[in-house]
């Protein structure tokens, strides 16, 4: 309050240095303002003979901003990259905002596993030759968040297959004739699978087969011949051959 040698009648309040109203009070509501704004206030006394006061020191207020309740738009084009046995990259386009974007929440089948302040994140810790589905939402500095964008499915690359099959046994032939005779031995094993069989004619390969079996023609008759089988896999891998077969 201000103080007066006959008395205080009210107070007149500016805004920028223009008065928008008086007081009878020491205090003033004050309407119609507009969100966000910067606005300098001002207050002066006067008394019953119009004299005023000079005005007080200037407060610089400014008024809170409208509440930001809409979500960023839900990102789109989410692809992966470099991918390994182990680990991978996601990227995708930017989601829009009508205040800003503050970052990005990624998923794996639905759980949160990340954020990025990016478009683009890296991912590890993964296991090989598995499959993920992979989604991106946005969110907003007021806690608003976009829907979950399309899924993206990526399989990891599998551990590269270095294990040779298991040496072919058990060779033996039948059905001998002057030109022919069937050659058959016992599978193999391999840590992924067996694609098939090499079969050599005095060292030399004479042809695959993909059973434990092949008929040989094209011999000449009263000759002697020496066979060996190796087996291989789809990562050709290669085994040692088998014993020889006189």
């Amino acid at each position: 309050a201000s103080t007066d040698a006959v008395g205080v009648t009210g107070y007149k309040i500016f805004i920028g240095g223009v008065q928008m109203g008086t007081s009878a009070t020491t205090n003033a509501n004050i309407t119609g303002l507009t969100a966000s704004t910067s606005y300098s206030f001002t207050v002066s006394a006067y008394d019953a003979a119009g004299n005023n006061s000079a005005v007080s020191n200037a407060l610089s207020v400014t008024t809170l901003a409208i509440p930001d309740t809409t979500a960023p738009t839900i990102p789109n084009g989410l692809v992966a990259s470099s991918i390994t046995q182990t680990s991978l990259s996601l990227s995708w386009s930017a989601s829009n905002d009508a205040v800003g974007v503050t970052g990005y929440k990624i998923f794996r089948g639905g759980s949160q596993i990340g954020i990025s302040a990016t478009t683009n994140i890296s991912v590890s810790g993964l296991t090989a030759a598995t499959s993920y589905f992979f989604t991106v939402s946005a969110y907003d500095a007021a806690g608003n968040n976009s829907g979950v964008s399309s899924a993206l499915s990526v399989t990891t690359l599998a551990v590269p297959d270095t294990t040779a099959p298991t040496v072919p046994n058990g060779l033996v032939a039948s059905s001998i004739t002057q030109t022919s005779l069937v050659l058959s031995w016992s599978a193999s094993n391999d840590t992924v699978g067996v694609t098939g069989y090499k079969i050599f004619k005095g060292g030399v390969q004479m042809g695959t087969s993909a059973t434990t079996n092949i008929s040989v023609t094209g011999l000449t008759a009263s000759t002697y011949y020496s066979f060996t089988v190796s087996a291989y896999d789809a990562a050709g891998n290669n085994s040692a051959v088998s014993s020889s077969l006189s």
